[in-house]
């Protein structure tokens, strides 16, 4: 059940009526967070349905569960492109025709995705030489 709080935001209130059915667009989270925080975040906000997939801290380090030995397998996260990677072959997405929505710069700035920046990292992104264009690979800040 979403928490009362989050009805005051007006982009929590679209998703919750966005329809997934009517969308042709696939709409996959990407997370260093682990499944179950995931799912519990996306729960409270009411938009768990809004997504077909969630790419996780699990989907990135497969091999964590059956280590015996410290540093057997080096942690995998974002901003590495190795993460990158391992999302865009786990998805099964043309990097070309994907748009990615994050919150940090740092997360995306060397990806020559299509990127939205949402929040406080758009000023970094004009810094880093980032334009508020709609051509592959720069940053559409929104707010």
């Amino acid at each position: 059940m979403l928490h009362p709080f989050f009805l005051k935001f007006p982009a929590i209130k679209k998703a919750r009526a966005f329809d997934p059915a009517k969308q042709t667009q696939r709409k996959i989270i990407f997370t260093n967070s682990d499944r179950k925080h995931a799912v519990k975040a996306l729960d409270r906000l009411g938009v768990r349905d809004c997504f077909e997939q969630i790419i996780c801290f699990e989907t990135m380090n497969p091999n964590l569960p059956s280590s015996t030995r410290p540093n057997e397998f080096p942690v995998v996260l974002k901003p590495s492109m190795e993460a990158m990677e391992i999302a865009l072959r786990v998805a099964e997405v043309d990097p070309r025709r994907t748009l990615f929505l994050d919150d940090h710069i740092r997360n995306v700035a060397f990806l020559g995705l299509e990127v939205v920046i949402a929040g406080a990292d758009q000023q970094e992104a004009h810094h880093l030489g980032f334009s508020s264009s709609h051509h592959h690979g720069n940053i559409i800040p929104i707010s």
